[in-house]
């Protein structure tokens, strides 16, 4: 049997991919996975700085502690460690400093969330507005029972849902935000998600019997541009391009793809990532998504000499100055609301601080380690991605300053700055799926998760990934947990012989 030839064929080495090839395996189904990256992890990615600290450009957290498999298996495995960070989280103002609570802004951006999940959970697709938006008509509507403070800073600080998603509340559904919500704690990684992603490696070692799976089991630097169905031979061809150039074609009877779906729905042929499907993918999924948007959250590591801002926190929220627009409409009744746009908005200029939401994370506390931690949402993200540190520092210079009352000039140098570019990257484009006005995530979610009518109609084709997961959407264990739930569907259809 030639090298090429394999039961199935796992597009990408993320940990769906990786869970795939080991169920399929344990399963006594030939696998191979192909990675376009020259390395393991897909958008799982630790790196170590020069002092040697382990840092997540990619999952930090595991979330949905209260049913995450991936917790129940790193602790019985004994070597990842983690820290709960659902501690103490404080908010911040330019002026106002660290917001008291007499402002009551609490309860205010309770009600606001309340309002997001009762009231515009239940419009229509075709009703949906933007979280900006829906921010504009609690406001409008509540204003008599609201302090002038309240009117101002509330819907700033509900911008905190940016961070959830990294996409600006210009573009974020207010329909179906209300819904994306963990089920129990966060527990953050604190000696790198590698380490959960190790353990799923010695799984498929154990499964295979060598631990020589790179360049055998898993190949590296295989840039799908290609998936093609031969009538004839019963066959998928995946052809693939090397760094170099070089072409070559591995064939199957089954296919798990698990890029992102920012990549898989590229339809420019001249886009790095872009694969062409011979048949095409039928329009039920294409059309599908079409109806997608891809998040862009973003990770700026500074590490200091020593921490110079509060450590018994492990939250500080920056808090956006007041939108001078949406307080006059509110004030004067005026008739106004803001564009729904489908996409983030672009920065034409270097952004003045205290512009955009930014939410630092005390690293320290988990690990000991001068590390904070700022994660951002577009436009910012992308502005920090393309732009130099001295560019962007002035933007969490002054609000590191305020977390730590002092004077911007007092604020030290980050010796060391790690950044994530998932923008940049031309196998992500982007963070996560995202949830944009106007996405069909469910309906998307539906076709890909069917896909019966690829190819032959016989579903030897299957999608996982994150976007995918019904539970734990946009995490690492929803992702892991697609690969579980449809290589269980191919490992029925090789033993009912249904090929």
């Amino acid at each position: 049997m030639s090298t090429n030839m394999h039961s199935a064929i796992v597009i990408g080495a993320g940990i769906s991919g990786l869970k795939s090839s080991i169920e399929l395996n344990k399963n006594g189904i030939d696998t191979i996975i192909l990675e376009a990256r020259d390395r393991l992890g897909g958008r799982l990615h630790t790196v170590t700085t020069e002092s040697g600290l382990k840092l997540d450009l990619g999952a930090s957290w595991m979330h949905d502690c209260l049913y995450n498999p991936l917790l129940k298996k790193s602790i019985e495995k004994g070597n990842v460690k983690y820290y709960f960070d659902n501690g103490k989280f404080t908010f911040h103002d330019k002026d106002l400093g660290i917001v008291d609570d007499n402002h009551k802004l609490h309860p205010v951006v309770q009600e606001m969330s309340d309002y997001l999940q009762f009231v515009c959970g239940q419009l229509s697709h075709s009703d949906d507005v933007s979280v900006k938006n829906a921010a504009l008509r609690y406001l409008q509507d509540k204003k008599a029972t609201l302090t002038e403070t309240q009117i101002k800073l509330a819907p700033q600080l509900l911008r905190y849902y940016e961070m959830w998603i990294g996409s600006s509340w210009n573009v974020l559904s207010a329909r179906l935000i209300s819904g994306d919500a963990h089920l129990g704690r966060d527990a953050m990684v604190t000696n790198g998600y590698r380490t959960i992603y190790d353990n799923e490696l010695e799984e498929l070692y154990e499964v295979v019997g060598t631990r020589d799976v790179v360049g055998s089991y898993i190949k590296l630097q295989k840039v799908v541009f290609a998936i093609e169905f031969s009538e004839e031979t019963r066959k998928i061809c995946v052809k693939t391009r090397d760094y170099s150039g070089n072409v070559e074609s591995f064939y199957s009877d089954y296919l798990i793809c698990s890029v992102p779906l920012s990549v898989l729905k590229l339809e420019d042929k001249s886009e790095k990532g872009h694969i062409e499907w011979n048949p095409p993918l039928p329009k039920t999924i294409t059309s599908k998504l079409k109806g997608l948007s891809y998040s862009h959250l973003g990770k700026v590591f500074f590490e200091f000499d020593s921490p110079f801002w509060p450590t018994d926190a492990d939250r500080f929220f920056c808090i956006p100055q007041n939108d001078e627009q949406m307080t006059y409409s509110v004030q004067t009744n005026a008739n106004v609301t803001f564009d729904n746009l489908k996409i983030d908005p672009v920065l034409n200029r270097t952004p003045t601080p205290w512009t955009l939401p930014v939410l630092f994370l005390n690293i320290n506390r988990g690990t000991g380690k001068p590390v904070i931690l700022a994660l951002t949402s577009n436009p910012l993200t992308e502005y920090v991605e393309t732009h130099s540190f001295e560019e962007f520092w002035p933007i969490f210079r002054a609000g590191l300053a305020s977390i730590s009352n002092l004077q911007e000039s007092q604020v030290p140098i980050a010796k060391d700055v790690v950044k994530s570019e998932w923008n940049n990257d031309p196998y992500a484009r982007g963070s996560y799926l995202g949830c944009a006005v106007g996405d069909l995530i469910d309906e998307a979610l539906e076709a890909l998760t069917d896909a019966q009518d690829i190819f032959d109609g016989r579903g030897r084709v299957r999608f996982v990934g994150e976007a995918l997961a019904e539970q734990g959407n946009g995490c690492a264990h929803g992702a892991w947990m697609t690969a579980a739930r449809e290589s269980e569907k191919i490992v029925k259809l090789a033993n009912r012989g249904k090929l």
